[in-house]
C-alpha cells in the first residue's frame, strides 16, 4: 500500500491517502515498539507462556526515538472543502467570497508524551503542534459598482494541542485499536494574504477564530480517527502470529497471540499465548506454563522485562522427543577407548567372547522429553533420559548388541545474545555440569555390570555434552521481538518455573527500520 501511493505521488508531496498510509504506519510502529497493551475480548484459557513489561523510562525512550520519525511522515497534506461566504461590508455592500483549494500541511509535534492507564487505555498527548494552512480567495462585489480580487491567503498555526486516546484490545488474538478521544486544538494564526483591502484581512482573522479553526481541527481530528479505524486496524489485522522455530524433526510452530493483559500509569504488561505445536503432527504441547510475575523482582526499574516460563523450553523437548528428532550416530574410530568390545571384557564378557576385537558403533536417542526446571534458589538446570544404543560393526554388517540408559543432570548457564540477520534477541545455553545414572536397558551379549562403567562412562560423557551443547547451540529466538530493537546490558535471573530476562532498549535500527517503513529519510 505505501509503495503503491508513493509511486503515485511520483517523488512529490504526498496525496492525502498517501498521508493516511503513513499515519497508519506510525501507529503501528508505535503500538509494536511499546509492545501494545492488550485486553482479550475473547481471551484464550491458557495462561501466557511469556509476559513483556515495558516499565515508564521505556516509554519515554521509544517516544523520543519516535518522534523525528513521526515528523518526517506527517509531511503530507489534508485537503479540506470550499467554503463559500455571503457578507454584508459596511458601506461597501454585498460581497461573495469563495475560499477555494484550501490545505493542512506542514505538521510539527516538538514534543510528543504516552500515558497508559488500566485496563488498556494509551493516551498520546502533542504539545507545541504547528502546521500551515494555504487556501485561495476570490471575492466579488454583488451590485454595481462591481470590484472583485483574488489571491492567496498563508496561515502558520501554532501553540497547537493534540490528544489521542485509544484502547488496545485483542481481537482472535490479534492487535485492535479503538479510538476513544481524538482532539486538536490550535490557539495562534499568523495570518499572510495578498488582498488589498482591509475588510478582508478583519474577515479572514474571524473565521481562524470561529468556522474556519473548527474545520481545521476538525479534519485534523478525523483524519486521525480515520486512519486507526481503517487503515492502522486492517494492518493490524493481517499481522501473523504464528513463527516457526527450529528445523527437520524438531520444527515446531509457535503461536504467540495476545493472551493477557495488565497495565498502570507506570507499564504495560502483556501475555503472549507461547503456544507450541507440533509440526509433523499437528498435536498441541499438553505442558502447561506456571503462574508468571508481571514484573521482574530482581530488575523491576529496567526498561523491558520479559518473563519466560520453563514450559516454552520444555515444549520444543517435547516436539523433539515425540518426533525421534535425536538420533545421532558415533563412530567408533571418534572413540577407540570405548567403543571396541576389548574395552567391555570385564563388564560385559559375553560381548567381548561373542565379537573378540570388535569395533561397536553407537547411537544416541532420547528417552522422553527433557526438561528444564528454573528456580529461584538453584538457577536452571535440566534432566533428560538418553538411549546409548551399541553394535557390533561385523564384515557382513551392523549387529545390535546391549543398550544403556543414562539419566542425566546438567546444569544451564543462561544468556541473551543478539542472533540471526537481522538480529533477534536469542536464549542461548551453555552446558556447565553433566551427571549420568546408569541402567542397563537390553542386552544380547549376557550380564552387563554397569556398577564397573565409571570407567568408561568418563570417556563418554564428554561426547554426551558436545553433543546437548551442540543442540543447544542457536539458541531460542524470542518471537514477537521489534525488528531492530536491541536489549542492552541484559541481566538473566531465575524465579519457580520461569526465566526473566531485564534490559535497557537500543532503538537506532528500529528507528531506521521504522522510517524505512512509512518511506521516509532520516
Amino acid at each position: 500500500l505505501l509503495q503503491r501511493h508513493d509511486e503515485r505521488a511520483g517523488g512529490r508531496s504526498p496525496p492525502p491517502t498517501a498521508l493516511m498510509a503513513r499515519l497508519a504506519a506510525v501507529v503501528i510502529v508505535l503500538c509494536a515498539l511499546t509492545a501494545g497493551a492488550a485486553r482479550a475480548e475473547s481471551a484464550p484459557e491458557a495462561s501466557p507462556g511469556l509476559v513483556v513489561t515495558l516499565e515508564e523510562s521505556g516509554i519515554k525512550a521509544i517516544t523520543a526515538a519516535v518522534l523525528p520519525v513521526l515528523n518526517k511522515a506527517l509531511s503530507g497534506t489534508i485537503p479540506l472543502p470550499d467554503m463559500n461566504e455571503d457578507l454584508h461590508v459596511p458601506v461597501f455592500g454585498h460581497v461573495t467570497l469563495d475560499l477555494t483549494n484550501i490545505a493542512i500541511s506542514g505538521f510539527q509535534l516538538p514534543a510528543l508524551d504516552v500515558a497508559l492507564a488500566a485496563p488498556d487505555t494509551i493516551t498520546t498527548t502533542a504539545s507545541g503542534l504547528t502546521l500551515d494552512v494555504n487556501l485561495d480567495f476570490k471575492w466579488r462585489k454583488v451590485h454595481w459598482p462591481h470590484a472583485s480580487d483574488h489571491g492567496t491567503i498563508s496561515v502558520k498555526a501554532s501553540g497547537g494541542a493534540m490528544d489521542l486516546g485509544m484502547s488496545l484490545t485483542s481481537v482472535g488474538g490479534k492487535p485492535h485499536l479503538n479510538v476513544l478521544t481524538s482532539t486538536v486544538d490550535l490557539s495562534s494564526f499568523d495570518i499572510h494574504f495578498s488582498g488589498k483591502v482591509s475588510w478582508l484581512y478583519n474577515f479572514v482573522v474571524g473565521l481562524f477564530k470561529g468556522k474556519l479553526k473548527t474545520a481545521v481541527q476538525g479534519a485534523v481530528s478525523k483524519e486521525l480517527t480515520t486512519v486507526i479505524d481503517s487503515d492502522a486496524n486492517k494492518a493490524l489485522a493481517a499481522m501473523h502470529m504464528l513463527a516457526y522455530v527450529g528445523g527437520g524433526r524438531s520444527r515446531a510452530d509457535l503461536n504467540y497471540e495476545l493472551a493477557s493483559v495488565n497495565a498502570t500509569s507506570t507499564y504495560i504488561a502483556i501475555g503472549d499465548l507461547m503456544g507450541i505445536t507440533n509440526n509433523m503432527t499437528g498435536a498441541a504441547c499438553p505442558l502447561a506454563p506456571a503462574p508468571l510475575p508481571v514484573v521482574d523482582p530482581v530488575s523491576p526499574s529496567s526498561m523491558v522485562q520479559l518473563v519466560l516460563a520453563d514450559t516454552f523450553i520444555n515444549c520444543f523437548g517435547w516436539v523433539a522427543a515425540t518426533n525421534d528428532a535425536l538420533h545421532e550416530r558415533v563412530d567408533p574410530t571418534k572413540l577407540p577407548g570405548l567403543l571396541n568390545t576389548t574395552a567391555w571384557a570385564s563388564i560385559a564378557p559375553g560381548l567381548a567372547k561373542k565379537y573378540p576385537d570388535t569395533p561397536l558403533a553407537m547411537y544416541v536417542d532420547l528417552l522422553g522429553a527433557p526438561m528444564v526446571h528454573s528456580s529461584t534458589a538453584s538457577g536452571t538446570s535440566a534432566a533428560g533420559h538418553l538411549a546409548l544404543n551399541f553394535s557390533a560393526v561385523t564384515k557382513t554388517g551392523e549387529v545390535h548388541t546391549h543398550a544403556l540408559g543414562l539419566l542425566g543432570n546438567f546444569g544451564l548457564q543462561v544468556g541473551v545474545e543478539a542472533a540471526g540477520s537481522p538480529p533477534v534477541p536469542t536464549l542461548m545455553f551453555n552446558v556447565t555440569e553433566l551427571a549420568v545414572n546408569v541402567s542397563a536397558l537390553d542386552t544380547q551379549v549376557g550380564p552387563i555390570d554397569v556398577t564397573g562403567l565409571d570407567g568408561l562412562l568418563g570417556t563418554v560423557l564428554p561426547l554426551v555434552k558436545d553433543i546437548l551443547q551442540a543442540a543447544l547451540s542457536k539458541g531460542l529466538p524470542l518471537p514477537g521481538t521489534p525488528t531492530g530493537v536491541g536489549l542492552v546490558h541484559p541481566q538473566v535471573s531465575q524465579g519457580n518455573g520461569y526465566i526473566a530476562i531485564s534490559a535497557d532498549l537500543s532503538l537506532g535500527e528500529a528507528v531506521q527500520i521504522a522510517a524505512a517503513a512509512v518511506g521516509v529519510e532520516l
